[in-house]
């Protein structure tokens, strides 16, 4: 196959600018705005795969099943193996023969990681060629994408990457030219993040154990305090628990040296706790940082592991929240969310205690701890515990959130919302019905809300707790309010909440909102939710009216993004027709977001991946490669 050609010159559309944009269109101006945590952990509550918009019907009598069982057919719905094997591989990989801009052929990549199938040898190798070829940005994606894949093959091509080693150089140069002088900061973060992939998806306990082995050679090896490779290599940590020997000892003071920590869960640990708890000798990031890694290592729970494990990390964690301890704003933020990865709603000491100290950072603590803090309380208040009464704690839990909602500063009002949402959402996957005082309570506070930022949490909040009695507010509010934003919000609303009564409302707002492409897209993917038959129609219909439009280009993009949210396979040839765009009639902007949404509708996985490394992550102790409004970390890849 021919090599992709990349434009090195700027884009008419360059979503991630400081401040923030989400969705093109959406625009995050205060990074300390709850739209931030949500764009970054929307994919765990938003599962697309379970959209399903296709029309069955019986077929004609002259096709039976035997036993006089007509045949069923169906008209759209999602793309089946033989599609995605098919047309929609092909698309990708030729997409990128054509080529396009460095955004384009990232999203390609990532694509590939979601589709696989049969074709994922092709797509390997793709990655390796951008690996040593293309731009400065590409890359570096490349060389993320193929630990991605959970190909342990490609572990100790990542770790000479990652470790700057000579035969890393020569990995990533091309073969007609002298090595590289040393592989590029950001090519070898990318590598961290890679092996922490390969690790969280290996069942080899020896794979997982290299893993952890290069992860710490990086820590070790690198004397920058503020490099972006190390806290990759931290936060790779957490992906990877190790087996629990239950003949090995840890120790949480934070002092004590191992000599393996690559061996098992417990040295793993003790190791990890000197970071954490050295206060001068480390950076805040990277210390902020190895609190998640913590969280996650003792909330993985692996066979084996001890409640001593989770009172020690609890207890340094909780420690550094006391004022006396004067650690820095990110240290805290960290801590705050870690805590929401460990603690559950029952009532032993140690539970009880992470929720006293996450009410007392609701009260007392920065900006953002406070923040934190509530999606963390709605955590631990999800979390069964054990015994008799797994969720003891969860009325204590519920009023304090509601309290923050009633009574709380006028802009932490909204993320007492968001925590109340996340809250309902995790007790009713457990079968548990959300408090219904609690709805009431939302509903009363939508009601009276003035802030426009403030209806959009209300309405996702709602969303999340499934509560079908908001239906007729949220269409009350969806004809009313103007705000393309708020609306926007609304609309994703009534479609998490199964309003199926909503459907004709929101066909309307479709296709008349021409001029508020948000919308559009968040309205095609709230008629995708409630399982509208029509919507992938509409979505082509709005797509194939602004083709001739010189100002078309925001109607395509709303109208792709959504298709690919829905993943109708009616949707499926336009999209490839967008991404190998053979006669140049489409924007650049345009192909990008059509390479997204091939990507999401041929997506296998079950969860996407940037879940594991978005959950409890503080997205605020921040590094390029990590993310920014620039949109150059690995949770800005799409």
């Amino acid at each position: 196959m021919g090599l992709p050609q990349i434009p090195l010159g700027g884009l008419p559309v360059m979503p991630g600018q400081d401040p923030y944009d989400i969705d093109r269109f959406g625009r995050i101006e205060d990074s300390n705005d709850w739209q931030l945590w949500w764009s970054f952990n929307k994919d765990r509550f938003l599962r697309f795969s379970n959209i399903q918009t296709g029309r069955a019907f019986t077929g004609s009598d002259d096709f039976y099943l035997g036993s006089g069982q007509r045949e069923r057919e169906t008209v759209g719905g999602r793309a089946q193996d033989r599609v995605i094997d098919g047309i929609l591989s092909d698309a990708l990989l030729k997409g990128l023969e054509k080529g396009g801009s460095n955004e384009f052929c990232q999203s390609a990549l990532i694509a590939m990681t979601r589709v696989g199938g049969e074709n994922q040898g092709k797509f390997d190798w793709v990655t390796s060629w951008f690996l040593a070829n293309g731009t400065d940005e590409m890359h570096p994606t490349a060389a993320f994408v193929l630990g991605l894949t959970g190909n342990a093959s490609r572990l100790e091509m990542l770790r000479e990457i990652a470790l700057n080693t000579k035969e890393g150089c020569k990995l990533i140069s091309p073969e007609d030219e002298h090595p590289t002088a040393r592989v590029p900061m950001s090519m070898r973060s990318y590598a961290a993040y890679g092996l922490g992939m390969i690790g969280s998806k290996s069942t080899d306990q020896a794979v997982r154990s290299q893993v952890v082995r290069t992860l710490i050679d990086i820590l070790e090896n690198d004397a920058s305090d503020a490099n972006d490779a190390r806290v990759a290599a931290m936060i790779s940590l957490g992906l990877v628990p190790l087996h629990v020997d239950e003949d090995v000892v840890a120790c949480y003071c934070g002092t004590c040296v191992v000599p393996d920590p690559h061996t098992s869960l417990r040295p793993q640990v003790t190791y990890l706790m000197r970071y954490f708890t050295a206060d001068e000798e480390f950076d805040p990031i990277l210390r902020a940082h190895t609190a998640t890694t913590l969280g996650r290592l003792v909330a993985a729970r692996p066979d084996g592991m001890t409640q001593r494990m989770k009172e020690g990390v609890s207890e340094v964690l909780v420690r550094a929240l006391e004022k006396s301890a004067r650690q820095p704003r990110q240290v805290r933020e960290s801590a705050t969310l870690a805590l929401g990865l460990i603690g559950d709603a029952d009532n032993d000491n140690t539970d009880k205690w992470i929720r006293w100290a996450l009410r007392r950072s609701m009260k007392s603590g920065g900006e953002m701890e406070r923040r934190f803090a509530m999606i963390s309380l709605a955590e631990v208040g999800g979390h069964a515990g054990q015994g008799d009464e797994p969720y003891a704690g969860i009325g204590d839990v519920r009023n304090t959130l509601t309290r923050g909602l009633a009574s709380g500063k006028k802009k932490e009002k909204a993320w007492a919302a968001i925590a109340l949402g996340v809250l309902g959402h995790e007790l009713r996957a457990k079968g548990i019905e959300p408090d219904s005082g609690v709805d009431t309570a939302i509903l009363s506070s939508m009601r009276s809300a003035k802030r426009v930022a403030d209806l959009g949490a209300y309405s996702i909040a709602m969303g999340l707790r499934g509560t079908s009695d908001a239906a007729p507010r949220l269409l009350k509010k969806l004809d009313q309010v103007r705000d393309e934003d708020a609306r926007g919000y609304v609309a994703m609303s009534l479609g998490m909440v199964g309003a199926r009564e909503a459907i004709e409302s929101l066909q309307e707002t479709l296709v008349n909102a021409e001029e508020q492409p948000l919308l559009q897209t968040r309205t095609g993917l709230a008629l995708g939710m409630l399982g509208d038959e029509s919507v992938a129609e509409s979505l082509l219909e709005v797509l194939n009216a602004s083709l001739d439009d010189e100002d078309g280009d925001a109607r395509q993009i709303a109208a792709v993004s959504a298709l690919g949210y829905i993943g109708d396979k009616r949707g499926v040839e336009i999209l490839c027709e967008i991404v190998t765009d053979k006669e140049d009639k489409y924007s650049v902007a345009v192909r990008e977001t059509a390479v997204v949404a091939l990507g999401l509708c041929g997506d296998r996985t079950s969860r996407p991946w940037r879940t594991m490394l978005t959950m409890g992550s503080n997205y605020l102790a921040n590094t390029k490669t990590l993310t920014s409004g620039a949109g150059t970390g690995v949770l800005d890849l799409k």
